[in-house]
């Protein structure tokens, strides 16, 4: 088995096919906006022919960044087990492109390259992802808060929404000796309210979690 790249499409296409030819690929994924989906397809029938195995992702939401880290999730998801083969090819994406991809690979933590001058370059992606990090009764909280708004005024509230007791409800949030919480881990902000109310509100990130890594 070989590598599997993510090859994130732009107006040079010669970043990606020096990395299949140098890393050597099983399968490549070229991933695009929709305005380039022709630019996707023209680099299609260049691949093909050297026996690569490619398909075409367009992003699909409004913002570039969550439909980025949704698209990157959900390839990591379908090819269970081979995180460690999954590689992330910056080197012909714009500057906003290059930006979300980024941050999805930090989100899934895969390997990502650059290829400044067509040489490649790893980039210092942290090798651990938070799907494994945020368990699913931390996500549960985050999507529940994410749902109400972004922010919800009692635990209690809380709690009862996600099903989870209070005292754990309170334990994912601030964490424990066994453990970080989603405040520890940056995902969630809290403060103390009216007669020392706890109001819990989401994080940029924590937002883009809550979305992002929903099924």
């Amino acid at each position: 088995m070989g590598l599997i790249h993510l090859g994130i499409v732009g107006e040079r296409r010669e970043p990606i096919l020096t990395a299949v030819r140098e890393m050597g690929a099983e399968k490549i994924v070229l991933i695009g906006k929709p305005d380039q989906r022709d630019t996707a397809a023209s680099l299609k029938s260049v691949l093909e022919p050297l026996g690569v195995e490619t398909h075409i992702e367009m992003l699909e939401d409004d913002s570039v960044l969550l439909g980025m880290i949704r698209l990157v999730q959900r390839i990591v998801r379908d090819h269970e087990g081979r995180e460690d083969d999954i590689l992330v090819n910056l080197g012909a994406a714009d500057k906003g492109l290059a930006c979300a991809t980024l941050s999805a690979s930090f989100v899934a933590g895969v390997k990502t390259i650059d290829m400044p001058n067509d040489e490649i370059m790893f980039l210092p992606v942290l090798r651990f992802s938070y799907e494994e990090t945020v368990s699913e009764a931390k996500l549960s909280i985050l999507q529940a808060i994410e749902e109400m708004g972004g922010q919800v005024e009692k635990l209690k509230i809380l709690a009862d929404t996600t099903g989870i007791q209070e005292s754990l409800a309170s334990y994912h949030i601030r964490g424990g000796e066994d453990g970080k919480g989603l405040v520890e881990l940056g995902l969630v902000e809290t403060t103390r309210g009216h007669r020392g109310a706890l109001t819990i509100s989401l994080t940029p990130m924590g937002e883009l979690l809550a979305r992002g890594l929903a099924p």
